[in-house]
């Protein structure tokens, strides 16, 4: 199974992610803080804000930043990404922001 890059989305988000130590930070989305996702392990496609405490998977991030439905974001991941093999395996649910 191929892992969401979380980097390479990050970018296409517009986000502009910068590498330190074995984290990538990121101007939060919703408050302008700073957030973190791991570059490395089983929790690489998770992000935190520790300054409004909003967390989630990448797939929801870019759901909320793009405005688009879980499938569609899912597709635009796979285009960009070149994968053949469906996320959704790799998640076993369906995420949301609140």
């Amino acid at each position: 199974m191929q892992k969401i890059n979380p980097q390479k989305v990050l970018t296409k988000c517009e986000l502009e992610p910068k590498e330190e130590g074995g984290y990538l930070k990121f101007k939060c989305f919703f408050c302008n803080g700073v957030a973190a996702t791991p570059r490395y392990g089983k929790k690489k496609n998770l992000w935190y804000c520790a300054s409004c405490c909003k967390s989630g998977h990448i797939i929801a991030l870019v759901m909320k930043i793009k405005g688009l439905e879980y499938e569609d974001a899912k597709k635009l991941l796979l285009s960009k990404s070149g994968a053949v093999k469906k996320i959704t395996k790799e998640l076993g649910v369906e995420y949301e922001l609140q």
